[in-house]
């Protein structure tokens, strides 16, 4: 039995997905006519191809996998034929597929404000009930209209924790909700809802008020200076009416 080499696009495959192994025998005796290809899972063949004079590669195709796929696989070539199960061996390389499921999501409490001034600061409470003692950790999601933002872990025997949104803008209004999960997710890759919503509106009354405010400083200083320039102008007439 002879090692081959082994290659595969991916290292992680979604259950329910294919896997397609390539298999080559570069360095193949030439003078061989056929040769038998063995695909190998943890040193145990469980699928066989034969090879043609002058061909050197061959794939290997397995479909709807499940978890109990993953493992370690490598691929080996011999000119007998022996049955799969019965090839004891691993090849050049050894390639260690994980097949991995749905991630289980599970619904948190949010505590919020309703409604917001532009440019102020929130604080969201995210609440998460029923985590198993036996997790060490747990990654919690904040979530706005759906699709997750911003992530935070609690560590074992920890039960809520805060994101804070700082300078908020109109933008930031939305449905907020919040999650948790043993995974740990990209935010923006996860798309669910906790156990309520939190509909929050970023007002711009801070801004407008801001605004109104300089507009009226403004105007009481034109007013102010037409003033001055009033007096000014008769102070100067009546010291020339003086002389």
């Amino acid at each position: 039995i002879y090692p081959a080499r082994l290659f595969v696009p991916t290292f992680k495959v979604r259950e329910g997905g294919n896997i397609d192994f390539k298999c080559s025998t570069v360095g193949l005796e030439q003078h061989w006519d056929k040769v038998n290809v063995y695909l190998c899972k943890n040193g145990v063949g469980m699928k066989m191809k034969v090879l043609e004079k002058g061909e050197d590669d061959t794939s290997f195709t397995m479909k709807d996998v499940t978890k109990e796929d993953s493992g370690n696989y490598s691929c080996v070539y011999c000119r007998d034929k022996p049955i799969p199960d019965q090839v004891k061996s691993t090849g050049k390389n050894i390639v260690v597929i994980q097949v991995y499921g749905e991630e289980e999501i599970y619904p948190a409490k949010l505590d919020g404000p309703s409604n917001v001034t532009e440019g102020g600061t929130v604080d969201l409470k995210c609440i998460t009930t029923g985590i198993p003692r036996s997790w060490d950790k747990v990654h919690v999601y904040l979530c706005k209209n759906g699709v997750g933002i911003r992530i935070a872990t609690l560590e074992k025997g920890e039960d809520d924790t805060i994101f804070t949104m700082k300078d908020v803008t109109r933008e930031d209004s939305g449905n907020y909700s919040c999650v948790y999960s043993r995974d740990k997710l990209v935010p923006s890759q996860l798309t669910s809802t906790g156990e309520n919503l939190v509909v929050f509106k970023v007002d711009g009354e801070w801004k407008e008020g801001l605004k109104n405010v300089g507009a009226r400083v403004a105007a009481a200083l034109v007013l102010l200076f037409l003033m001055l320039s009033v007096l000014l102008l008769l102070w100067r007439y009546w010291g020339i009416l003086k002389q």
